[in-house]
């Protein structure tokens, strides 16, 4: 099986100049596997995409809090 996540990888270091070794790419293609389909491949999906600006955190809303902030738009 080949890693959609490390082929990927391997390419854009190629685009950027790098030239991965055979073991690095063995070594990607592994850990790929495990995250795409490992026990936890959906937890890593579940897990709201987040963006750091200095201290602050901004989260991707929930969908409660999609539908709370639809609420209050409503009110006001």
């Amino acid at each position: 099986m080949v890693s959609r996540l490390a082929k990927e990888t391997v390419e854009k270091w190629k685009s950027e100049g790098l030239e991965p070794t055979f073991e690095d790419c063995i070594r990607l293609n592994a850990l790929g596997l495990k995250v795409e389909g490992g026990p936890s491949a959906y937890e890593f999906g579940a897990v709201p995409r987040t963006a750091f600006l200095g201290d602050y955190v901004f989260t991707e809303p929930t969908v409660a809090k999609r539908m709370w902030i639809e609420s209050a738009m409503k009110l006001l």
